[in-house]
C-alpha cells in the first residue's frame, strides 16, 4: 500500500490535538495525515456561543475538502459525535473519500435524525453535562460541556493518568447543535463505503448503542477495539493497525 490521506474528525469537547498519537503513527508509516478542528474546537477563535448552525460548526471539514485536489481521495475517520459532521462530508464529497471509518461513533441513517436519538443514547450523561445560554436563559441553550468530576468516567475511561490530565486541560464546551437537515442519497452518502470500529468498554457511547447504529445502517464491516471511548489515546497501536488495514483494503 502507498501513502495515502487520512482526514481525522474529532468529537464533542475535543479537538485535533486529541489524535496526537494516531498522527504520530501514521505519519511514521509514511501516510499523510490531516487532523481538524471543527468550529469552536481545538485552536479555534471562535466560541462556542457563537457558532450559528451545524454547517458553521462543520465547515473546517468543508474547507478542507475544498482544498483538496481534484484526483485526491482521503480515508475519513471521525470519533463519536465527529460522526455527524463525517456523513455530512460524505454526501457532499462522495468522490473524494475512498471509505469513511466511523470510531465509536454516531453513525445515522436517512430515517434516524439525531434529536430523536439523542436522549435515548446520551439521556443518562444529562446529570454530568452542564449548559450556558449566551442569548438569555429564557431562549435554548448554546453550549455544553461535561462537568469537571465526570470527565474521566465518560470519556477517558481505559487510559492513563497522563493522558486523562492532558485531555482535561484540554477540553472546550461544545456548541448545541443537531444535524438534521442531511439527506444521504445513493449518489452521496450511500456511495462511501463504511467501516465501523466498535470500542467494546465505552462508557459514554455505550456498546447497545453502537451495535444499535451498526444493525440500522449496516456498514461494510464492523471492527471492535477493547478499550473505553478515547482509544486514540487508549489505544493507539490497535487503532492504528485498524486504520491501516482499513485503507489497504478500500484505498489500495
Amino acid at each position: 500500500m502507498g501513502r495515502r490521506h487520512f482526514v481525522l474528525v474529532h468529537g464533542s469537547q475535543h479537538g485535533a490535538w486529541c489524535w496526537y498519537k494516531t498522527k504520530h503513527l501514521l505519519e511514521s508509516a509514511g501516510h499523510r495525515v490531516t487532523a481538524v478542528d471543527l468550529t469552536s474546537a481545538g485552536i479555534s477563535t471562535v466560541s462556542a456561543d457563537d457558532v450559528k448552525s451545524f454547517d458553521h460548526y462543520s465547515q473546517p471539514l468543508y474547507d478542507l475538502f475544498e482544498s483538496l485536489a481534484e484526483s485526491e481521495k482521503v480515508i475519513l475517520v471521525g470519533h463519536s459525535m465527529g460522526g455527524l459532521s463525517v456523513a455530512r462530508a460524505t454526501e457532499r464529497y462522495p468522490s473524494k473519500i475512498h471509505v469513511a471509518v466511523y470510531l465509536g461513533a454516531i453513525m445515522l441513517c436517512s430515517d434516524q435524525p439525531y434529536s430523536e436519538i439523542h436522549t435515548e443514547v446520551f439521556g443518562q450523561f444529562l446529570k454530568f453535562t452542564s449548559f450556558n445560554f449566551a442569548k438569555g436563559a429564557a431562549t435554548y441553550p448554546t453550549s455544553w460541556w461535561v462537568v469537571e468530576e465526570a470527565v474521566k468516567d465518560t470519556y477517558f475511561g481505559s487510559c492513563s493518568p497522563k493522558d486523562v490530565q492532558l485531555a482535561r486541560s484540554l477540553l472546550r464546551p461544545s456548541p448545541c447543535y443537531s444535524d438534521d437537515a442531511t439527506t444521504f442519497t445513493t449518489k452521496g452518502y450511500h456511495s462511501v463505503p463504511r467501516v465501523y470500529i466498535r470500542t467494546s468498554l465505552d462508557t459514554l457511547l455505550l456498546p447497545k448503542f453502537q451495535d444499535l447504529f451498526i444493525s440500522r445502517n449496516r456498514p461494510k464491516e464492523v471492527r471492535t477495539i477493547e478499550t473505553g471511548h478515547a482509544a486514540f489515546l487508549s489505544a493507539p497501536k490497535d487503532l492504528h493497525e485498524h486504520l491501516v488495514q482499513i485503507a489497504g483494503t478500500y484505498a489500495s
